[in-house]
């Protein structure tokens, strides 16, 4: 990831001229803020940088491995399960993203994030009571995100029109 990085400043500073010590001042900022876990000798967390620099970019194969990696080092690291769940949904593999998803919710139950994905990964499945189901936890965790409280209520009213669906094909 330090390549990468040190790559792409070295073509931002050919092609900025004049404004190199701006530039080069900013990139040692921002590689100490990437690697900073680096420092404190954590592995964990040095993978979910490297993952989360990687998420930057686009790569989610490459940012699903160090999240995995991070898992690996800590089990009970949700971040690293919630993380991987993301990566996962960007490639396809809704499973075993819903997967990382529980895990990450078994360790910690309260995790809006990780409710939140679940919610829209529901959603997107067209299983409306399951993801009313964690938008209504995320309500109830974090009232003030009004995101969920959306998404709740699109949930509901998908649940309603089914249910008007389902009484008119019975009559």
């Amino acid at each position: 990831a330090a390549f990468f990085i040190l790559e792409g400043w070295k073509k931002v500073l050919t092609l900025q001229g004049l404004r190199q010590c701006a530039f080069v001042g900013y990139a040692l900022i921002i590689m100490s803020l990437v690697f900073w876990p680096v420092k404190t000798g954590d592995p964990a967390a040095s993978h979910m940088n490297i993952g989360f620099a990687y998420e930057n970019r686009g790569l989610w194969h490459e940012a699903a491995d160090h999240y995995k990696s991070a898992v690996n080092i800590n089990p009970t690291f949700a971040q690293g399960h919630l993380r991987q769940a993301v990566a996962y949904r960007m490639m396809g593999k809704i499973d075993t993203a819903m997967s990382e998803l529980q895990q990450a919710l078994n360790i910690q139950p309260q995790l809006v994030d990780a409710h939140m994905e679940l919610g829209l990964n529901y959603e997107n499945m067209k299983l409306w009571e399951h993801s009313a189901f964690h938008y209504r936890a995320v309500v109830e965790i974090s009232p003030g995100m009004a995101l969920s409280h959306l998404r709740l209520g699109i949930a509901f009213r998908m649940m309603e029109i089914l249910r008007i669906c389902y009484a008119a094909v019975d009559v």
